[in-house]
């Protein structure tokens, strides 16, 4: 049997009815609630529970250090979509060596996905 971590699932588009269950009920009430980033830290452990430390870390790294005007929602473009965007990260974060960036995903999950790739450059960069 193949398993593909929850982390990478989270980055494919249009694939949300691939996510566990429990998993996208929380997020979606993350979605629907962004400012009660108390909800990151819940998702957090769940995360943890499934065994996937660094996307753990990723959710936990959101509720401990942005603010909730840090998260915010781009208009539906001409497609009709919305994209979730991350403000306000330190340069360390912004500017990665590889070159990614926090730009515009559909879902909060896939962004946080982003964001842990970018913790854990950083953690190799200052490992070495």
């Amino acid at each position: 049997m193949i398993s593909v971590p929850l982390e990478k699932i989270v980055q494919l588009n249009h694939a949300r009815f691939l996510w566990p269950e429990e998993f996208n009920s929380i997020v979606t009430a993350a979605e629907e609630h962004p400012a009660e980033n108390l909800r990151f830290a819940v998702i957090a452990d769940w995360v943890e529970a499934i065994g996937e430390p660094t996307y753990a870390n990723a959710w936990r790294w959101l509720h401990k250090r942005m603010s909730p005007e840090s998260l915010y929602l781009v208009q539906p473009n001409e497609r009709r979509q919305t994209w979730w965007r991350l403000r306000g990260l330190p340069d360390s974060l912004a500017n990665t060596k590889t070159g990614r960036n926090m730009g515009e995903f559909y879902n909060l999950a896939h962004l946080v996905a982003n964001l842990a790739m970018m913790l854990e450059e950083l953690r190799s960069e200052i490992e070495s």
